[in-house]
């Protein structure tokens, strides 16, 4: 893409500074990957850590975004190996959900990182150059005492729905409007006995979703993105990691996984989905697996609603009907 084609794409995706979010020119990536503590890469992907995790952007101008480029002719890395490294100057930054997009520009070929960075892990704040570093305001300081101690008090293990949390920036424009139609028709049949199908066609989209569960004061919850976005809003769930298999079982009910597009699937009976802490689980039907932090396989299976949108007919009967039905109570 040119230069104004991703600032447009950097200004909608990352619109503003915050504990979550870093914009930085460091014209040479080479003095500034690991240089002075406090200005360097890594001391900011550390603050960004010991907060909630968030992104690193570099190789943009400071309140513009204006396509500056970063020197990459002496450094001797690419994005994968910087990750690693990343890993070995950054003591407790995990691995899990860490990443590095790079894009260069069409026109004058300027080089930009977006450094995706994963929150830090319970009780295990995050160091560069031995220090533990956090953001306040415009300014990156060694982190104070009282955020210190938050993080080493942290519960190891906390139950509570991951589907269920905002997305920040999500609007109605990350949702495929096929799928809300269909989701519009399924949450009739599924309520069919209870509201009248007159009642669900005059709700605005709004208050369809609201009533679904799926928007909470008006935002966006992260099940909504995942049972109705558009493919690309997936990317608004960093850093969270996304995966896509289908379960079926066959006449003995004996599971069988398959990865073959959602329309093959036509023998898919409805998903029994189970309340778990981090979302509901379909013993059969698509699963859509999100792994939510490091160390997590066993603590917090993975969640699982549904394939990439538009969808197609089976995959959305299967999960959202599954998804009101559980909500209701009848799974």
């Amino acid at each position: 893409m040119t230069s104004q084609e991703l600032q447009q794409y950097l200004i909608r995706e990352f619109p503003q500074e915050n504990a979550r979010c870093e914009w930085k020119e460091m014209k040479n990536l080479k003095n500034s990957f690991a240089g002075d503590e406090k200005n360097d890469v890594i001391s900011y992907v550390a603050a960004i850590a010991n907060m909630e995790g968030g992104h690193l952007v570099i190789g943009v101008q400071d309140k513009t975004l204006e396509i500056v480029g970063t020197d990459m002719s002496k450094f001797n890395m690419n994005a994968q190996s910087a990750v690693w490294k990343l890993l070995e100057h950054c003591t407790n930054l995990s691995s899990e959900g860490l990443s590095i997009d790079e894009y260069v520009t069409e026109d004058n070929h300027k080089t930009v990182w977006i450094i995706h960075i994963p929150k830090h892990q319970p009780r295990r704040p995050v160091y560069a150059h031995k220090k533990a570093w956090q953001r306040v305001e415009d300014s990156l300081v060694e982190m104070t005492q009282e955020r210190l101690a938050a993080i080493l008090e942290e519960p190891i293990f906390e139950a509570k729905d991951w589907s269920t949390e905002i997305v920040p920036n999500a609007t109605l424009t990350d949702l495929d409007e096929l799928a809300v139609a269909k989701a519009r028709v399924m949450f009739k049949k599924v309520h069919a006995s209870k509201i009248p199908a007159e009642e669900i066609d005059a709700w605005t989209v709004e208050e369809l979703l609201s009533n679904s569960g799926i928007m909470i004061d008006g935002k966006l919850t992260r099940a909504a993105i995942i049972l109705l976005g558009k493919p690309f809003s997936v990317f608004k769930l960093r850093p969270a990691v996304v995966e896509v298999t289908w379960t079926l079982r066959d006449e003995r009910q004996e599971v069988r996984r398959s990865e073959e597009p959602p329309a093959r699937l036509r023998p898919f009976r409805r998903a029994r989905f189970h309340a778990r802490h981090d979302g509901y689980h379909p013993e059969s039907g698509p699963e859509r697996r999100i792994r939510t932090g490091p160390g997590q396989a066993d603590q917090q299976p993975p969640l699982c609603l549904r394939q990439l949108s538009p969808f197609h007919p089976d995959v959305l009967r299967c999960c959202y009907g599954a998804f009101q039905e559980a909500l209701r109570g009848d799974h």
